[in-house]
């Protein structure tokens, strides 16, 4: 384990890192030609079916807790090279963190598919992606989160970061 969430911050980190849109709003909010970052087997399946193609995309084959089946062959399309590793809930561990930052550095999409949970793969992610990238991942019952990575986003996932159990 490299992070554990404490049960102190799991509100705290429940707040958006940036707007909250819904799918409609996504071909006139992110462009195609970007560098795209997705967390999140519905996400991953919404940007599929919007024919855009992420970077890298993590998913754990799971919405809410619940086993995908019906569109699990479509995400298993995106990508071009696919990592397997494993990252319990509430938990970055150090395999999570190196793939990430292996496939951010990758010529080739990537595929990361987490057996556990990777809800909080939104954290490396920011901290590792280069500035001008764009971070989409869901939130439960609200919609899709949109961030456009740069200095201040880091730096608010940072200050989460220090109040996480190392």
């Amino acid at each position: 384990m490299l992070y554990k969430l404490p049960d102190r911050l799991k509100n705290e980190l429940r707040e958006p890192l940036g707007d909250v849109i819904d799918e409609d709003e996504l071909t006139s909010r992110l462009p195609h030609d970007a560098t795209i970052i997705a967390v999140g087997d519905m996400v991953a399946y919404t940007l599929h079916k919007r024919d855009y193609k992420p970077h890298l995309t993590i998913i754990d084959y799971h919405t809410q807790r619940d086993e995908i089946v019906e569109f699990a062959s479509d995400l298993k399309e995106i990508g071009e090279v696919v990592v397997e590793i494993e990252n319990p809930a509430g938990e970055i561990t150090r395999e999570l963190w190196q793939a990430i930052k292996d496939a951010l550095e990758s010529e080739k999409p990537v595929r990361i598919e987490v057996e556990g949970e990777e809800d909080l793969a939104t954290i490396p992610c920011v901290m590792l992606a280069e500035n001008g990238a764009y971070l989409v991942y869901g939130l439960w019952n609200r919609g899709l989160v949109l961030v456009e990575i740069n200095t201040a986003t880091r730096k608010r996932v940072e200050t989460a970061l220090k109040l996480m159990e190392v």
